[in-house]
Formats: C-alpha cells, sequence, structure tokens
C-alpha cells in the first residue's frame, strides 16, 4: 500500500496508519491478534465472503440502537470514552460480520463429523451440589439425603457457595472439561437423581446431585453455532501458521 508499510502478511502490504487503525479496533490489540483479523479477512477473501457497505451500515445502526447511542454527539462520546476512532470501529464491526459469515458458511458436515467424532467430550450433565468445609458436616449431610430429605432445602441451610445456595445449589450444565477428572468420572456415569459424594475438592467437600445427562443434539442450532465458530478459528490458526509475515517496524 505504500513505501511506509510496516506488516506484511502474504504479499498483502499495509500501510503504518491502516494497520493501527486495524488493531485499535481490536479487543486484544497485540500484534498476535492483529495478524488474526488479517488473516481471518484473507480467509473471508479466499472464500468469496464480503460485507457490503449498506450490512455494515445496518450493522452500525442496530448497535447505535441497542446501546442507547442513536444521538450523534452519544456516539461521538461513546467513541472519545474508549479512544477510538470511527475508522477502527467500522473495521471492528466490519470483522464481526466477516467473522459470523465465515462461520456460517462452514459446511455443515464438517459440523457433522465433529459431532460424531465428539459424542462424548459433548455430552453435558444438570447438577446440583452442596459444598462445605468439613466432612463430617458432608457426611451429615449425605447421611439425611440418604434418608430422602430434599436436596434444595438442605443446600439453602448448610452450603457455603454463595453464588449457588440461594438456587437450591443449582450449577446448570456442566461438560467434561468443566470438571475435574474424579468427579466428571462419577458424575457422567450415575443415573438421573443420583446423589454423588462427599467429594473433596480445594474449595471444600462437595455433594453432588445429577439432574439429568444432555446427549449432544446434532440439529442444536447454538450446538452447531458454537461448533462452526470452533472450526473457523481452527482454519485462520492454520493460516497464521503457515503465513508469510514480515514485520518491517522491527527491521
Amino acid at each position: 500500500m505504500g513505501e511506509n508499510s510496516f506488516i506484511n502478511v502474504n504479499d498483502e502490504k499495509l500501510d503504518l496508519i491502516y494497520a493501527l487503525n486495524c488493531q485499535r479496533g481490536l479487543e486484544d490489540d497485540s500484534l498476535s491478534s492483529l495478524f488474526g483479523m488479517i488473516a481471518g479477512r484473507q480467509y473471508a477473501r479466499e472464500n468469496n465472503i464480503a460485507v457490503s457497505d449498506e450490512e455494515l451500515q445496518r450493522a452500525v445502526d442496530e448497535f447505535r440502537y441497542l446501546m442507547g447511542l442513536e444521538a450523534t454527539e452519544a456516539f461521538n462520546q461513546y467513541l472519545k470514552d474508549r479512544q477510538i476512532g470511527l475508522l477502527p470501529f467500522q473495521i471492528a464491526m466490519e470483522n464481526v460480520l466477516l467473522q459470523s459469515k465465515a462461520a456460517e458458511a462452514i459446511p455443515d458436515d464438517e459440523v457433522d463429523a465433529v459431532i460424531a467424532e465428539n459424542q462424548l467430550a459433548l455430552e453435558e450433565v444438570e447438577l446440583y451440589h452442596i459444598r462445605v468445609d468439613d466432612e463430617d458436616t458432608a457426611q451429615e449431610i449425605k447421611a439425611l439425603l440418604d434418608e430422602d430429605e430434599n436436596f434444595l432445602a438442605l443446600a439453602w441451610e448448610h452450603s457455603q457457595d454463595e453464588e449457588t445456595r440461594k438456587q437450591g445449589g443449582y450449577i446448570g450444565l456442566l461438560g467434561r472439561q468443566d470438571m475435574i477428572g474424579e468427579i466428571e468420572a462419577e458424575v457422567f456415569k450415575a443415573e438421573p437423581g443420583a446423589i454423588i459424594g462427599p467429594m473433596k475438592t480445594e474449595a471444600g467437600y462437595n455433594i453432588f446431585k445429577v439432574e439429568r445427562l444432555v446427549k449432544p443434539d446434532r440439529e442444536d442450532p447454538k450446538l452447531r453455532e458454537e461448533i462452526k465458530m470452533d472450526l473457523l478459528n481452527e482454519k485462520v490458526a492454520t493460516l497464521i501458521d503457515k503465513a508469510d509475515i514480515d514485520c518491517s517496524l522491527f527491521e
């Protein structure tokens, strides 16, 4: 793009001003994030994925509406508070749209293959727990549960986990990767309604109640969206690994 370009990615030269504007539009303003953004844009171009001026303007308008920034003065103050100009803001918005469109364009058969190959890894369990500081108290609570005492009531009364206590110990849906090995093994082999524990962790002694096991649903739009984004990130990461990158700024 000119004599003052300081970064060259796969023969795409970016001049100093444009590169800095791109970088300022990123939440993570490291050079590695900048390379990732450039590689992502190159991936989009190679796959004929583009954002029209109308799409970009619509996205900006929707953002301003959702953030209560319809007034020009309010929008300008928003940019000023974040020390970002209009150009890097537009670049950031365009990147979001490109990423979304590129992920959506990932073929369905690639998503189906990931789901088929990762059935166990994609399983989730809906879980409750009671956490206390000492083993004796945990054993006493477990004995009460064995006598069919109400788990939610005992969690409210005894659990030391303030984030879940008022919800009767409800943690929510967790995947295998969200648990340490011993707990994961016990929880995922249990039947719905099973009480597990006490089990010791760094935070204390835990008693778990398994509400239900959730198998991956290949038609779940949220799951498919997450997998498409993961696949896109893998593709872009591969491009970065293979990219010819020259930063003349440091020469």
